[in-house]
């Protein structure tokens, strides 16, 4: 489960290839609090899945299939009305009691399917249909994190070889993720820029060299808290550029530095002259 407004992962569940996402997913809900909300993507969605959020008294945005097999029939009725939401309502195994799901169509996409949300967040009033879809947008910082925790962190590589020592490098790696994107998220306030973002590999490397000093020395707290500054200082010295024209916020991995601007003025001289000299 990872936060999507500062990149942190809040909580992880650990089992083995015959392992249940679905269930993994079901027992981490009393980890959370209420009036939380969940951004699924399609593979986690259902009625029991939605049943048991309720339950906690928490709120989801799910997306769901809006064609092929396991369509909702809610879904194909509003596709086929051309409406833009619709509210459902679905009795539950007891008969007893009944579950509202509000569904909003989104953009059409490229296979010529439509974006497909459900929720519980009914109040169209306080919960609007745009912001909604805005708000299930950042979902995309979830598969970041993914990227981030295979590739920067390498973590399929494992040094250990027993199941608690395996365990102990996962939980390590994601609290480096953890620190590193509050630091990254302070350097950004630091930087007050909304044309870059501090580059993320650079930003795990400072993290690296500086958190035994910071944690595990045993200096004053007011001497870690100076390193602290110096280290975000540090990270926000190096940053990418924001690529424009993104239905999601992404970003050039190429550090923004002298050697990025030389290569600039390289190809524009090269465009000019059609000479390629230094």
């Amino acid at each position: 489960a990872v936060n999507v407004f500062t990149g942190q992962p809040n909580a992880a569940r650990i089992v083995n290839k015959e392992g249940s996402e679905r269930n993994e997913f079901l027992n981490m809900l009393d980890k959370f609090e209420k009036g939380d909300i969940w951004l699924l993507d399609r593979g986690l969605d259902g009625r029991r899945v939605w049943e048991n959020i309720e339950r906690q008294g928490q709120f989801f945005i799910n997306r769901v299939r809006s064609q092929g097999g396991g369509t909702f029939l809610a879904v194909k009725k509003l596709v086929q009305s051309g409406k833009l939401e619709t509210i459902h309502q679905y009795k539950l195994k007891d008969q007893k009691s009944s579950l509202k799901i509000r569904f909003i169509r989104g953009r059409k996409l490229k296979d010529g399917t439509y974006l497909i949300l459900a929720t519980n967040l009914l109040d169209k009033k306080r919960y609007p249909r745009k912001q909604i879809l805005k708000l299930y947008q950042r979902r995309w910082q979830v598969e970041t994190h993914y990227y981030r925790a295979k590739t920067l962190l390498n973590l399929p590589k494992f040094h250990a070889r027993t199941i608690n020592g395996i365990k102990q490098e996962l939980y390590a790696n994601l609290l480096i993720l953890s620190i590193t994107s509050l630091a990254v998220l302070r350097a950004r306030q630091v930087q007050r820029s909304d044309k870059s973002l501090p580059n993320f590999k650079n930003a795990v490397e400072v993290v690296r060299r500086n958190l035994f000093y910071i944690i595990g020395t045993g200096q004053s707290r007011a001497r870690s808290h100076q390193q602290a500054l110096r280290m975000t200082q540090e990270i926000a010295q190096i940053v990418c550029q924001i690529q424009p024209g993104r239905s999601s916020p992404r970003y050039s991995r190429q550090a923004v530095n002298r050697w990025c601007f030389a290569k600039k003025d390289k190809i524009d001289r090269f465009k000019r002259t059609g000479k390629c000299g230094t």
